[in-house]
């Protein structure tokens, strides 16, 4: 995610600077409409721009230039007290940025860690008889949550679609592979799992592209406030 990050303000800061080859500023400005995420990457951007300014007034960059230019042929001392001034112009718009950037990522990763801590479909244990199945389900479940997800699927190996509680097995083996970084082997634990529970199913595949930072596809499944102070929910 953080390397995403960083091409993606790199992507801005060329646009704003007008880098860009026409085909590429079309694709930048699309990706705006349809990438709500994106979007407010780029009106932070703005921001920090803006905090800039507010610190240099004539920081744009021709007219900063020029002036750098004529008074680097003054003296030595100008010369210093130049390169203070771009260090301190540049340190400023380094903090902007990263304050920003915290602010928001926190934010939003406070919201989805909200959405995965309601541990939709995990309360078999409230709702079974005990028995066999039910106690390897709660020792999976007890190692997941220690982040033993090896453990949490080898526990659960021997069950087959003929037990009881299969869907709950499905959960648990779905949840552990995405841990794993295994993501292709959770979707088709929870395509299975659609034919049983498919609001489950769906609120975890939402998840898991929210995990991979695949904003769009996620949207198809859940409801992601622009405020990150609301809920995500299921769409219904």
């Amino acid at each position: 995610m953080k390397k995403e990050i960083h091409n993606d303000f790199d992507r801005i800061s060329d646009y704003f600077n007008l880098e860009l080859s026409e085909k590429e500023m079309l694709l930048f400005e699309e990706k705006v409409k349809e990438d709500r995420s994106f979007a407010k990457k780029v009106e932070i951007y703005k921001k920090s721009v803006e905090i800039v300014h507010e610190i240099d007034p004539n920081s744009e960059e021709k007219s900063r230039k020029e002036r750098w230019r004529s008074s680097l042929k003054e003296n030595r001392r100008i010369k210093i007290v130049l390169l203070q001034r771009i260090i301190g112009i540049a340190a400023s718009l380094l903090v902007a940025f990263t304050l920003i950037n915290y602010l928001f990522f926190k934010d939003s990763n406070e919201q989805i860690e909200k959405a995965w801590n309601k541990k939709v479909g995990l309360d078999f244990v409230f709702r079974s008889t005990i028995d066999s199945v039910t106690f390897s389900l709660s020792k999976s479940l007890a190692e997941y949550e220690s982040g033993n997800y090896k453990a949490t699927i080898n526990i659960l190996k021997r069950y087959d679609s003929t037990s009881h509680s299969y869907s709950d097995i499905l959960i648990l083996r779905a949840l552990a592979n995405h841990q794993l970084k295994n993501s292709e082997k959770a979707f088709k634990y929870l395509d299975t799992l659609n034919s049983f529970r498919p609001e489950v199913s769906q609120w975890y595949r939402g998840l898991i592209y929210l995990d991979n930072d695949e904003i769009e596809r996620a949207k198809v499944y859940l409801h992601i406030p622009k405020d990150s102070h609301k809920e995500i929910t299921l769409k219904k």
